[in-house]
């Protein structure tokens, strides 16, 4: 093997080793709690159901102008769009294209 093999192959197994230590280290840990553990609120207050529905599949209960409203932004911006609505409001609540 000549220098710059061994330089490339070092840097190679440098990088692997890196990489390796990064990926464990960012895995969320679930069986310890840690000291902040106590502090942890978990109520359903904290996690409401999903409130969001598809525009598509929702049209009882919105509010007066969000179809037109939405069917013209479509028309305007052009693309693959798709919307979602805060069911309790029947407004838009946020969308992805």
């Amino acid at each position: 093997m000549n220098r710059m093999t061994r330089l490339s192959a070092g840097l190679a197994l440098t990088a692997a080793a890196l990489f390796a230590v990064n990926a464990s280290a960012q895995m969320m840990q679930s069986s310890d709690p840690g000291p902040l553990g106590r502090l942890a609120a978990l109520t359903e207050a904290l996690s409401p159901p999903a409130s969001t529905a598809l525009l598509e599949q929702t049209s009882v209960g919105l509010a007066a102008n969000v179809n037109d409203a939405w069917s013209g932004f479509r028309s305007e911006v052009g693309g693959s769009w798709v919307a979602y609505v805060d069911k309790r409001s029947g407004l838009l609540e946020f969308a992805e294209g």
